[in-house]
């Protein structure tokens, strides 16, 4: 379980991990995540951003430092501006999944979204300690897959490399 809970920030999130399962090198994960974002100036000016959803891993090990994974995730997410015009303004263009309203001079930009992701992930660890490596590398390799066949409002793929690589500066222990 983790809380933070700031003036302008809230987050939530509760999850639960496995990571061997069933006398088996394999790893089951869920997690429940909300975030509130509230930044209102001082002018008047408002951004409020809310997302909640969850998140099952199912992974499995390989070799002594080979994993794989996948995760899919669903969320719901709102974010929401709200502005004073001045003399001069240009309204934003409509945005789809989003309404536009001016009221009394408050312009008011409401936007819904639904996330629905699957995340396939490969990672090699042969770091010697996970705080304080002094030797070894850490691989991982991840796409995210939004939309599409899987529905949500959201479309899109990301993938992500990370790479690190750990040697000593001395034989010094």
């Amino acid at each position: 379980v983790s809380v933070q809970s700031g003036g302008v920030q809230d987050i939530f999130n509760v999850s639960y991990f496995v990571r061997w399962l069933l006398d088996r090198p394999q790893s089951m994960g869920l997690q429940l995540f909300q975030t509130n974002y509230d930044y209102t100036q001082s002018d008047g000016q408002e951004v409020i951003s809310k997302n909640r959803g969850a998140t099952v891993t199912y992974g499995r090990s390989f070799g002594l430092f080979n994993n794989v994974s996948l995760s899919y995730t669903y969320s719901k997410q709102r974010n929401k501006r709200i502005y004073t015009l001045v003399e001069g303004d240009v309204l934003p263009d409509q945005i789809q999944y989003c309404t536009n309203s001016v009221a009394s001079g408050v312009f008011t930009q409401d936007c819904r979204y639904t996330v629905s992701q699957l995340r396939p992930s490969y990672s090699y660890d042969s770091v010697d300690s996970r705080l304080e490596p002094t030797r070894g590398t850490r691989f991982t390799a991840s796409v995210d897959f939004t939309g599409g066949p899987l529905g949500g409002t959201k479309y899109y793929y990301r993938p992500e490399i990370d790479f690190a690589w750990f040697k000593g500066v001395s034989d010094y222990p």
